[in-house]
């Protein structure tokens, strides 16, 4: 084997901050390149592609190894050799290297301070104090496509329990890179319901970092933003809102059968304390469901279009239907529908929940679903009524939808944790 090629291989991954020694081969004669894979695979890495030319590409866990073949094949590679072949000296004025020791300090940035009265921000190359304990990393600026293609990129590592690992904005080998030093790292996916923007989200509780990565124009790898460090409880609150996104979304993704039936339920919830604070937790759950209900319809619609009519088929088709109000009855008369969360949270601060007669939330959740020829209408209507002493949460449906079961549930789950009153007019609450 041409030792120069084999170089190129470990210099990739000294790159990505591991020393490997022993590799196992495998030769891809109608390439004219090839795969060096680690004998000590314990890290979830798939190996380097290096071509008979010295190009090379690196090769990830989240796909077989048969898609970076093709990607070789197509004529993808990582970036330009002779800058993973840069001499020691000009190495050395490129190189930045951190402590880390998650929630407590990344470099000589603290990340556990308790006392944010007299805090200033403080930042070295590539880290940036963002806010009190919450240090980023722009990860963009290491060695993004352009910056490789200027020859400009850096080499920024943290250095974890006497081991060096890379930060790069490569999403696939990031999160190769983070597999060194803990192994349980999760990686969601997500999307701007707005831009309709792909996003991969990665975090590891194990050693506190959360990072951010999108596409950039037709590319399909994912490149890494902002790399997140930070205290115990920042983390823990950005870990909360990520999760419950995602919780919320696979609540309605299930798309089990479900049957038709008549659903006609009722609850009674009279002796619970209405407050505002458990009023807003309630309306953001709705909102969020009804966000989520149109961005299936959405998805849906863009599938579908590619067919001709007698081909199309709808899981989520939009149902005119489909709508989110919350109505605020003031006693002044001056009553209030707010449609989103946002326009509620703005009668909150306005002072419009200080004095009501009633209060009242739908959540209606139709769709239509099958062929284009032969839609079938699947009725969802979910309200809850607030008035002095008499609340009651219902739900209508014409299907026995699991979904809709599950945003049933949710709604009485909700319901349950509000605070409860009894008293002599009532004292009665479902179990």
């Amino acid at each position: 084997m041409n030792n120069e090629i084999k170089e190129i291989a470990t210099s990739v991954y000294k790159y990505l901050g591991m020393e490997i020694n022993e590799f196992i081969t495998d030769r891809l004669e109608e390439l004219n390149a090839t795969i060096f894979m680690p004998k000590d695979n314990t890290r979830g890495i798939g190996g380097v592609i290096v071509g008979d030319d010295k190009t090379h590409l690196t090769c990830g866990s989240l796909y077989p190894i048969e898609y970076y073949i093709e990607e070789f094949k197509k004529g993808k590679r990582d970036n330009k050799v002779e800058n993973t072949n840069l001499s020691d000296e000009d190495k050395d004025d490129n190189i930045y290297e951190y402590e880390f020791i998650p929630y407590k300090k990344i470099g000589n940035i603290l990340l556990d301070k308790v006392d944010d009265k007299n805090f200033q921000p403080n930042g070295v190359p590539f880290l940036e104090e963002q806010s009190f304990n919450h240090v980023v990393c722009r990860a963009i600026a290491i060695d993004s496509p352009e910056t490789k293609r200027r020859g400009k990129e850096k080499y920024v590592y943290i250095i974890y329990d006497n081991q060096k690992v890379a930060l790069t904005c490569s999403f696939v080998h990031f999160v190769h890179n983070i597999g060194q030093i803990c192994e349980d790292a999760v990686i969601i996916d997500d999307a701007d319901n707005l831009t309709k923007e792909k996003w991969k989200i990665v975090y590891s509780k194990k050693i506190g970092i959360i990072a951010y990565a999108n596409q950039f124009n037709d590319d399909k790898d994912y490149y890494i933003q902002a790399i997140h460090f930070t205290g115990k409880d920042a983390f823990n609150d950005s870990i909360s809102e990520i999760e419950n996104k995602n919780k919320i979304r696979s609540e309605i993704m299930d798309e089990s059968f479900s049957s038709q039936a008549v659903i006609n339920n009722e609850f009674d919830y009279s002796n619970v304390v209405p407050t505002i604070e458990a009023i807003s937790y309630l309306v953001q759950y709705c909102d969020q469901m009804n966000k989520q209900l149109t961005k299936l319809v959405e998805e849906d619609e863009e599938k579908n279009k590619q067919f001709k009519s007698e081909y199309k088929d709808y899981m989520y088709k939009k149902s005119y239907g489909q709508e989110f109000q919350v109505y605020i009855k003031e006693k002044s008369y001056n009553n209030i529908t707010c449609n989103d969360f946002e326009s509620f949270s703005s009668a909150v601060k306005g002072g419009n929940l200080n004095q009501v007669t009633g209060l009242d939330i739908k959540l209606c959740m139709d769709f239509l679903r099958g062929k284009e020829e032969k839609l079938e209408e699947h009725e969802n209507l979910f309200t809850i009524i607030f008035n002095p002493y008499d609340i009651k949460f219902a739900r209508k449906s014409n299907h026995n939808d699991p979904n809709m079961n599950k945003v049933e549930e949710q709604i009485n789950s909700i319901l349950k944790q509000f605070p409860v009153a009894n008293s002599i007019f009532c004292n009665k609450q479902n179990q």
